[in-house]
């Protein structure tokens, strides 16, 4: 268990510099941190800069270990920066090291308006002998007031067990429950900081001990503790009293669980420079959440966003068409194109006008067999699909309807009809130039009955070179079972191993579509199967029955033949390890509208490490 981390930045900006003599020390101001009083000291020695850490303590006798580094600022954004160790005490006041810089080069580089930022980024390591004044006693003089001592390193804290156990669960059990503890006079508290627990004792006294010194380490208690009391005052301290930075408070806020100080914090980022100002030099590392949120107000200062659907695994399409030619006099306009084929199925999309109202009819119609063995749609099929018809207009879009829908072969082939408006706002309010641009979003929820092409049969006429059926629904595979082991490891082990299915000749493959099946087969088998409408479907059944073969050729589909949009390739990539694919395609990401292109609506969807390579592009327009 680590103890809560004692750091602190120092920040000034030395005037005058040009004017420093040699042998000559200028100072900041002091700062008070962790009841120490601390400054940087600037001195030029034979041509030469140096920067250090100053600590001015009264009392004889102390010890500070610490860690920092010293950072110049430099004029032309490139900094020199130096680590040092020290242990500050009587006799070392001072962490000197060695000549930071030439006076020359700090005089040409470093310079602004004969004015040198310096920062000291510090952290103690370990701290003794520091007198801190203390709001309320827990030593030996409150043994008669108290039933408990409890250790925490070298100092004894004398309490009351049910105080301290009526404001933390956990003391709640260890003093008053059946550990063994609770029958003991004095309990050792493992690896914690005495000096945290005496100010976390103060808070839950009801002392004001709470400062941007002491709040991480009593924060840390706090939760480690599940004291609510302690926490509370921590995060009503962050939100409306301590000086520390955006970051270190929304990092404080994600690491403890203060909801409220991270809402605060995050209404507070409005500007670019508020954005810089709470990243990490790693963004991985960053809250997930926070960095959603934070990336999504970037965004607003690149394009406004759209929603994105970042669902990959159904039966989806998207028909965008723009209709044209006599929106204005046409009193019995039809506007028809040539269709699409999806899901072994053609639509088609009408844009009529009918007593002054504008519609559009939905149509589907059958495949025409390309050969004698092939299939076209027979005479009982049925589709149920949902619909979300936007117009688009420019830079925007508005959703104008968006319900189920029911085609079946009792329909003679008519599938829907939506009027949206009238036909006179759409003439004037949607059309552009003459032009009328709608975009359809199908999601198929219901399919039965419709038959396609097959490029490899798997059929009873296959049973003579095969030595094992699949069944798949209400569907028979006959295959082979050295070739499909051959192919899969998930195969190898069912039809090969010391499982009961080995022996049988009728092996049943649960809860798969037979379609979906017999394109991953075709696959298999070498045939020309994938496309973008069963491409996630062959991806799925590459990886759940573990199909390398099978999934190496949907990845090289996806890198080189598919249509589907950046944002879902990536999203597929992702999803299914395809380390090559997702390369290609974050390389591809070159502009805002391609940033844009590959955010969801929500931000707390997006995978978190692709989130924060989209930030760091996302970053260099905003510079």
């Amino acid at each position: 268990m680590t103890t809560s981390k004692k750091e602190f930045i120092l920040s000034h900006c030395f005037e005058n510099v040009p004017n420093l003599k040699e042998d000559e020390n200028i100072y900041s101001p002091e700062e008070e941190h962790f009841d120490t009083s601390w400054y940087i000291g600037l001195s030029r020695e034979e041509e030469n800069v140096c920067a250090y850490l100053h600590v001015e303590e009264k009392s004889e006798e102390y010890s500070i270990e610490t860690e920092y580094e010293i950072i110049i600022i430099s004029a032309n954004g490139r900094n020199r920066s130096e680590k040092r160790e020290c242990t500050f005490n009587s006799s070392e006041k001072c962490g000197y090291g060695s000549e930071f810089l030439s006076w020359e080069k700090l005089l040409k580089d470093y310079l602004i308006d004969g004015k040198l930022a310096v920062e000291a980024h510090v952290k103690v390591l370990k701290m003794t002998g520091i007198k801190k004044k203390k709001l309320r006693n827990f030593d030996e003089s409150m043994n008669v007031l108290s039933d408990v001592a409890l250790v925490a390193g070298e100092k004894k804290f004398y309490v009351l067990k049910l105080f301290l156990a009526s404001h933390s669960s956990y003391f709640k059990s260890l003093l008053l429950g059946n550990f063994e503890e609770s029958k003991k006079s004095e309990i050792e508290l493992k690896d914690i900081d005495s000096r945290d627990f005496q100010c976390f004792l103060e808070v839950l006294h009801g002392e004001d001990a709470i400062n941007d010194d002491t709040v991480v380490g009593i924060v840390r208690l706090a939760d480690m503790y599940d004291a609510p009391t302690a926490h509370r005052r921590c995060e009503q301290f962050l939100m409306k009293e301590s000086e520390k930075s955006l970051k270190e408070k929304l990092e404080l806020a994600a690491k403890y669980k203060m909801r409220r100080v991270k809402n605060k914090c995050l209404s507070e980022i409005k500007t670019v420079a508020d954005i810089q100002s709470v990243l990490p030099g790693n963004l991985e590392e960053m809250d997930p959440s926070i960095m959603a949120a934070v990336l999504q107000k970037a965004m607003t200062h690149l394009i406004n966003l759209q929603p994105i659907d970042m669902s990959t695994s159904k039966k989806k399409f998207t028909m965008t068409r723009v209709f044209v030619d006599q929106l204005d006099d046409a009193e019995d306009y039809n506007d028809f194109h040539l269709g699409e084929e999806h899901f072994h199925m053609h639509w088609n999309i009408y844009l009529s006008r009918e007593n002054g109202n504008a519609e559009l009819l939905f149509f589907l119609n059958d495949l025409d067999p390309v050969d004698e063995d092939s299939e076209s749609t027979d005479e009982t099929f049925f589709i149920e699909a949902e619909i979300d018809v936007q117009m688009l207009l420019e830079n925007r879009r508005i959703e104008i309807k968006n319900q189920k829908v029911i085609c079946q072969s009792l329909d003679d082939d008519y599938f829907h009809k939506v009027r949206f408006m009238s036909w006179e706002d759409l003439r004037r309010k949607c059309s552009v130039y003459g032009e009328v641009k709608i975009e359809v979003h199908f999601e198929i929820t219901k399919m039965s009955g419709v038959l396609a092409r097959k490029t490899v049969n798997f059929d009873e006429k296959m049973k003579e070179f095969s030595d094992v059926v699949l069944v798949v629904g209400e569907e028979k595979f006959y295959v082979s079972k050295l070739f499909l082991s051959f192919q899969s490891a998930y195969f190898k082990a069912l039809l090969l191993g010391n499982f009961e299915e080995s022996k049988k000749s009728e092996v049943i493959l649960q809860d798969i579509d037979h379609w979906e099946f017999q394109k991953f087969l075709e696959v298999l088998y070498g045939g020309n199967a994938i496309d973008d409408d069963y491409f996630v479907s062959i991806l799925r059944l590459a990886d759940m029955y573990d199909a390398p073969i099978a999934r190496r050729k949907c990845e090289e589909f996806l890198m080189e033949k598919s249509k589907k949009t950046l944002r879902e390739k990536l999203e597929l990539s992702m999803e299914y390890r395809m380390n090559n694919a997702k390369e290609k395609f974050l390389s591809d990401i070159k502009t805002v509208a391609d940033i844009r292109s590959v955010v969801p609506e929500n931000f707390e969807e997006m995978d978190h490490s692709l989130m924060a390579t989209l930030f760091k592009k996302a970053l260099y327009p905003l510079k």
